[in-house]
């Protein structure tokens, strides 16, 4: 029993791990569901467009029935003309002579010449005349390419997974060798000639139509004017019809019956690529739960049923085409019109007189000999420049991927760097006679049709000189032609007449249309007004559209079943051989690479099922590496038509499958590079969408730079911070910027001296180099520019020694004071008696006491009203007694026990000063005169307080180096 219940625990558990390694979506129900959500995007565009008038009835109505004629156009069809102008074509083409066809060819033969040489004239101005660089080609001999063996390095790209170190190493060995080669040989100056005379084929196949005489018939045009009149005459007998009716006729019957719906004609009903036919997929859309999950929708999206009314009045438009086919009543309408657009190129009153006066003109230009030996000489010539020209591009690419080979081994590409090698190489193993080969080119060109070229090229230019209405006579010429080549018959009228039938019976349901969009604009049930919460899908409609139509054509390349893309791949290919067309080959090639491409986009598909509707964008955007195809119908199915109708049973089927299927791809967007910009945009589309589908907001989403600021200007930021951070602190705190000076001026000032206070906690710096000898500070005041005036103090008296016993100094015996000049400059003069202010202050002398002198200053202040600065000079003498021996010991006592350090500016305080304020009306000006100093009154007291310091000593310790000299002793 356990073991049984351990075997379904496995398998359950198998079963469970299996179902969730392929969580991915199949990428062909990936394409049908995002399909179906461009159909509800562009419902609901429709919708609210409809109801607000951005969107108007009639332009959705044409765009749903696959048809670009407007709907006013429309009703003015007239059948009847149609019809009258085809039973007239049918009878007067029975009246046509055949007696001017010759000259009817020849006008045509003349317009396309001249036009043929109008524009190769040009390219033969540098036709070279000096063949000598043709000459070192005779000594080249390419037999050496045929030893490198390709084929080893070839077979090894299938290993390349297992040993791809050995096949890079094999293919550098293989490039060294081929680079040892091609060195030898020059390719340049060959090359530029070659090029050059290359340019003799087309001028060649010039030579061979005037070889035919093609204008014989119109020298002699008097003899068949007549002849040429009659057809004139019986195409004037046509009835006009208006070129709008036949625009009508062609569109609805190439839109029915040829091409399919028309892509390029969408601009309201995107979403629908199939036109009408998607209208009834939306139901389905609306049921399908992978939309449930992908859009997550906020809002009921049931009011998209609304435009669904579109379809019934639509299908009734298009029931009239079901019986017509397009072998039988598409091809007759292309036929007939064919000619009715003819008419519109010239008009056929004159044309009779203007073949005539072309043929009188013609004549001024001699006619040409025949120089039919000539022109052969220059076909061989032709076929050896064309040998040689591409042997020599052939040496060129290989000299060029040999020197760069490198690059294939950085890009992984080594698969497609053999297989240029291999064709490159191929080329070059084929015989070649290079001296035969030369030597053949400069004889036919030099000598044997030297003179055919120049008698060819003077003939060509006097042709094009002509003047003449060329083009309007060689149309009407064409015009005849065809009308008796395409076998007009009554059977080809009766197709005719059934397709306008079809289009006025399709036009008299218009009104149908019409009302059936008016009952759409005016619905205003809930589940409609709901739609217009997302009006901002309107912005995304035609965009995501556009993707609609990409991946349909995505689709049908790649299904698994005989797609219509292979289908021309394959039976093209036929096709081409037989047509030697080249638009076939350039066709076939760029569908195969198509299809390559679409299926390498197929398997990079990887979407998990649980995936919201963001994941798909950049899966979308891939698209737009997906490769052009230039589809040529118009020309392609002409040559097809004909093809099937001289061809047999099996080239028959053939051309019905290949017409098929151009039918269907010309009804495709096959252009992926137009819609490259919005491709590139989806993933943000994407995220825009599923924000309106399940944000309950109808502004529009914030737009998000996703590109950012650029590095220069981040740069450019952070140094313009730094500048002015830098500058803001030297214009706060540097004293040479004037805001400093400002700041100062409004800053609280600090009364306190430096001696004041207690010392930083740790401790006072070490500021021995700046004490002086006598134990001061040293402070040199810095000189400021307006101090012209300034003298520094006299420096202090050198200690006094033994020699030097002598009484202190006297008033008698004391150093005279020196007269300071500024105080003579800055006194107040006596003329200025209204501008000026005296004041002058006295204190009470002190007791006279006879001391000696102990300083003499004088200062003088200067304040500027402009700047608010004072500016101060000071005069300041000292005289110092000589002391004794005793003196100096009592001196040195005295100063130990004092602890505390006398301010020996504090002598300025008691002294008597008289004070003369002078006002200008510029300046301010402040004198201060001693009048009577301290040193003229004898005090003793005052030498106890303030004796001179000793000198002869070092000076004491500061207080923080005694307080750590106590702290060291304990």
């Amino acid at each position: 029993m356990r073991e049984k219940l351990m075997m379904i625990a496995a398998v359950l558990l198998i079963s469970i791990l299996t179902a969730n390694l392929n969580t991915d979506e199949d990428p062909m129900t990936v394409i049908e569901n995002l399909r179906g959500v461009a159909r509800i995007v562009a419902a609901i565009t429709l919708q609210n467009g409809l109801s607000d008038g951005s969107i108007s009835i009639e332009n959705a109505s044409v765009e749903l029935m696959n048809i670009d004629i407007p709907l006013s156009d429309l009703k003015k069809f007239d059948k009847k003309k149609m019809d009258d102008f085809v039973d007239k074509l049918v009878e007067m083409k029975n009246k046509m002579s055949n007696g001017s066809e010759k000259a009817e060819e020849a006008f045509i033969k003349l317009h396309e010449i001249r036009e043929q040489w109008r524009e190769h004239s040009v390219k033969m101005k540098d036709f070279p005349k000096n063949l000598s660089a043709l000459e070192g080609l005779k000594k080249w001999n390419t037999d050496v390419f045929k030893k490198v063996d390709i084929d080893k390095v070839s077979n090894m790209k299938k290993e390349s997974e297992k040993d791809y170190k050995a096949l890079e190493t094999a293919l550098a060995a293989l490039m060294s060798e081929i680079s040892s080669l091609t060195k030898t040989f020059d390719t340049v100056p060959a090359e530029t000639l070659l090029r050059n005379l290359s340019n003799l084929e087309e001028f060649v196949d010039i030579m061979g139509q005037l070889n035919t005489d093609p204008f014989e018939d119109l020298y002699d045009f008097t003899r068949i004017k007549k002849d040429f009149e009659n057809p004139v005459t019986v195409v004037n007998k046509l009835p006009t019809v208006r070129k709008d009716d036949s625009n009508i006729l062609d569109a609805i019957s190439r839109t029915q019956l040829a091409a399919g719906p028309l892509k390029a004609a969408r601009l309201v009903t995107t979403g629908f690529t199939n036109g009408f036919h998607d209208l009834e997929k939306i139901e389905e859309d609306l049921n399908n739960p992978w939309m449930l999950t992908v859009l997550d929708p906020l809002y009921n999206l049931n009011g998209t049923m609304s435009v669904i009314r579109f379809k019934a009045p639509i299908e009734k438009f298009h029931e009239s085409w079901s019986s017509l086919t397009y072998k039988d009543h598409y091809r007759a309408v292309k036929k007939i019109l064919k000619i009715r657009f003819m008419f519109d190129e010239v008009s056929m009153q004159n044309t009779s007189h203007l073949g005539a006066t072309v043929a009188s003109n013609l004549k001024s230009c001699p006619r040409l000999s025949i120089q039919e030996k000539n022109t052969g000489f220059l076909k061989t010539a032709v076929s050896n420049i064309q040998n040689i020209y591409s042997k020599v591009m052939t040496l060129h690419n290989l000299q060029k991927i040999s020197g760069n080979y490198s690059s294939f081994l950085i890009q992984k590409k080594i698969a497609e760097a053999i297989n240029y090698l291999k064709e490159n190489l191929d080329n070059l193993k084929k015989d070649i006679d290079w001296k035969t080969a030369v030597e053949g080119i400069t004889d036919e060109i030099s000598t044997h049709s030297a003179q055919a070229i120049i008698d060819y090229t003077t003939h060509l230019n006097c042709l094009i000189g002509l003047e003449g209405s060329f083009k309007e006579v060689a149309t009407a010429s064409r015009i005849f032609k065809t009308m008796r080549s395409l076998n007009i018959s009554s059977e080809l009228a009766a197709n005719f007449k059934k397709v306008s039938s079809a289009t006025a019976v399709s036009i008299e349901k218009i009104p149908e249309i019409l009302a059936a969009g008016k009952v759409i604009k005016e619905d205003q049930s809930s589940e409609v007004r709901e739609l217009k919460k997302m009006l901002l899908l309107r912005n995304h409609s035609r965009t995501f559209g556009h993707v609609s139509m990409l991946l349909q054509t995505v689709k049908l390349a790649i299904s698994k079943d005989k797609s219509i893309f292979n289908t021309f791949v394959n039976d093209g290919e036929q096709i081409a051989e037989v047509s030697k067309l080249e638009e076939f080959q350039s066709t076939r090639q760029q569908i195969s690479e198509f299809i390559k491409n679409a299926m390498t986009w197929k398997n990079g598909m990887k979407v998990n099922q649980s995936s919201r509707l963001y994941a798909y964008g950049h899966h979308l955007a891939a698209l737009s590496n997906l490769n052009d195809v230039d589809l040529h119908t118009e020309k392609l199915l002409e040559i097809v038509e004909k093809l099937e109708d001289s061809g047999d049973a099996t080239t028959k089927k053939k051309c019905e499958n290949l017409i098929m299927s151009l039918r269907k791809m010309s009804g495709m967007e096959l252009k992926f590079s137009k819609y490259s910009s919005e491709l590139k945009e989806m993933p943000r589309d994407m995220m825009d969408m599923l924000r309106i589908f399940s944000t309950p907001t109808n502004e529009p989403p914030e737009k998000v730079d996703h590109v950012g600021i650029s590095i220069f200007w981040i740069t450019l930021i952070c140094v313009a911070v730094l500048v002015s951070a830098a500058a803001i602190y030297f214009c706060f705190f540097d004293w040479r910027f004037p805001i400093y000076k400002l700041r100062q001026m409004f800053k609280k000032p600090v009364m306190k001296t430096a001696r004041e206070g207690k010392p930083p906690p740790g401790g006072f710096p070490n500021q021995q180099k700046s004490v002086g000898p006598d134990g001061r500070e040293i402070r040199e005041k810095r000189k400021k520019k307006d101090d012209s005036d300034y003298e520094m103090p006299p420096p202090p008296p050198p200690p006094p020694t033994a020699k030097d016993d002598k009484a202190p100094p006297t008033k008698d015996n004391a150093v005279p004071e020196k007269k300071n000049v500024s105080d003579s400059k800055n006194k107040p003069s006596a003329t200025d008696k209204k501008e000026e202010t005296k004041m002058v202050v006295e204190k009470a002398a002190p007791s006279k006491v006879n001391l000696p002198p102990l300083a003499t200053k004088k200062a003088t202040g200067e304040r500027t009203r402009d700047s608010g600065d004072v500016k101060t000079r000071t005069t300041q003498e000292k005289t110092r007694p000589t002391s004794t021996k005793d003196e100096e010991s009592t001196n040195e006592e005295k100063n130990k026990k004092n602890k505390k350090k006398v301010d020996t500016l504090a002598a300025d305080t008691t002294s008597s000063t008289n004070l003369v304020k002078t006002r200008s009306a510029d300046t301010q000006k402040f004198t201060v005169d001693n009048r009577k100093t301290l040193d003229e009154v004898p005090n003793p007291e005052w030498d106890k307080k303030f004796e001179p310091p000793n000198t002869s000593e070092p000076p004491p310790p500061l207080p923080h180096k005694k307080e750590k000299a106590k702290k060291a002793e304990k």
